[in-house]
């Protein structure tokens, strides 16, 4: 069942088409003396999970970068340092599929798990052992990335957005805070903006399940930026990573992206 439409009124169709299985919900009425049926509670994460059985190339490392804003930037700067360090690295999300200067265009933040999963695979299958991966609300509630093993989960903030289709802000969080409540290895590592109260909650969220949390943020954070001084073509940043001070020059001249 879709959020308009319920896709098992075309499962004749499906059949007709050559679908030899069909995976429906429960409450599905459909019965045929050939083809198996196969009921589930959860039909988007039985999905998920055949496909993961069905693709079973899985990378060392999959970071999952959730939040309102900032994830297409994050993706996009963890790629890049991964590039600097000869790290061999990919991307899936806004700007498509992106691996070896090549870019594969993509219609969703988070792609469908059948599309997700075997692009994941035929990527380690080329040798990529570390990937970044846009987790959007609509993705995770949908059970997209599910199955994937998944070892790191950042959260970046939250503001309102999406509530046409999660209708309450409180929705629309629990959305995202099912990548971690859910979603990340019982082992892997959340890596949470503790300037957002959204992130509290998250933080404190991770440290009840005993799951390693790294914060970073202005206030009070392992990763702390102190200061910004804005040059004419740089900015200088003083910051200390758990209380050892740092200072270092970037070309990046906002501090939400600093």
């Amino acid at each position: 069942r879709g959020f308009k439409s319920n896709g098992e009124r075309f499962i004749k169709e499906a059949i007709e088409k050559g679908a030899i299985a069909i995976v429906c919900s429960k409450h599905c009425s459909f019965s045929h003396e050939e083809i198996p049926i196969i009921k589930s509670t959860n039909t988007r994460h039985l999905l998920s999970e055949i496909s993961s059985k069905f693709y079973k190339l899985k990378p060392k490392n999959i970071i999952a970068i959730t939040g309102t804003n900032g994830k297409t930037s994050i993706a996009f700067y963890l790629k890049s340092i991964w590039k600097a360090a000869n790290i061999s690295s990919a991307s899936i999300g806004t700007l498509g599929i992106m691996y070896q200067n090549k870019k594969i265009p993509l219609n969703l933040t988070t792609p469908d798990p059948i599309t997700l999963h075997k692009s994941i695979d035929e990527l380690k299958s080329k040798g990529i052992k570390n990937i970044a991966l846009e987790a959007s609300s609509h993705g995770i509630e949908q059970n997209r990335i599910d199955s994937l093993r998944i070892n790191r989960a950042v959260f970046s903030n939250l503001s309102r957005d999406h509530l046409d289709y999660h209708g309450t802000l409180d929705s629309y969080f629990n959305a995202k805070k099912r990548l971690f409540s859910e979603i990340l290895e019982i082992n892997g590592l959340a890596i949470v903006n503790n300037d957002c109260k959204y992130g509290r909650i998250i933080e404190s969220f991770c440290k009840r399940k005993k799951i390693k949390v790294f914060t970073y943020g202005a206030k009070k954070a392992d990763w702390k930026i102190h200061k910004v001084i804005f040059c004419n073509s740089y900015s200088k940043v003083y910051i200390s990573v758990f209380e050892k001070a740092y200072t270092f020059k970037c070309r990046l001249l906002a501090c939400y992206q600093i």
